[in-house]
């Protein structure tokens, strides 16, 4: 499934412009969340872990000035750099391998998210389609700014969500 979504956005890969990829990769990062995150829930209920230990409600942040600051704008800065950068380049001493690096990466940006291991496998998938990305556009500086901005659109998009739902109850 993964492979027919990274397919689908790479058919204009070197064309887009950087925003319209950013916000591609954003809709199908929460396409893609929304169903391992359920999976994901199905998990934890199943192995009768605590789901307000391990669910993946502990994913959704308060809603305060200072919260959006940070899920917004700071962890997407962090996760860019802790969870694609800097594990692709310490990858990169020991492989050439792109499918092995995204893998690595992909683990590290998932072990960022514990204890939350009902969003650990959506967190996996995430952390895949960030570090493809930063590959396919060389990293460098010009692959940390659309994997930044692909995870702040999605981070506005999910906080949003998060704050309405709030509000809705």
């Amino acid at each position: 499934m993964i492979n027919v979504l990274m397919k689908k956005i790479s058919f204009n890969l070197k064309n887009s412009s950087d925003i319209f990829l950013a916000f591609k990769v954003a809709i199908v990062i929460l396409l893609i969340k929304i169903l391992l995150t359920a999976i994901g829930e199905l998990v934890v209920s199943i192995a009768g872990l605590p789901l307000e230990f391990f669910g993946s409600d502990r994913q959704i942040p308060e809603v305060t000035l200072d919260d959006a600051v940070f899920v917004i704008f700071m962890a997407p800065i962090i996760e860019t750099l802790l969870g694609q950068t800097i594990p692709i380049k310490i990858g990169m001493k020991f492989t050439s391998d792109n499918k092995k690096l995204i893998v690595f990466s992909a683990i590290i940006f998932s072990l960022l998210h514990l204890p939350v291991i009902g969003f650990m496998v959506s967190a996996f998938a995430m952390g895949s389609v960030f570090s493809w990305i930063y590959i396919m556009k060389g990293g460098g500086l010009k692959a940390f700014k659309i994997v930044f901005l692909a995870h702040l659109i999605h981070n506005s998009i999910a906080f949003t969500a998060a704050l309405t739902l709030q509000w809705l109850q």
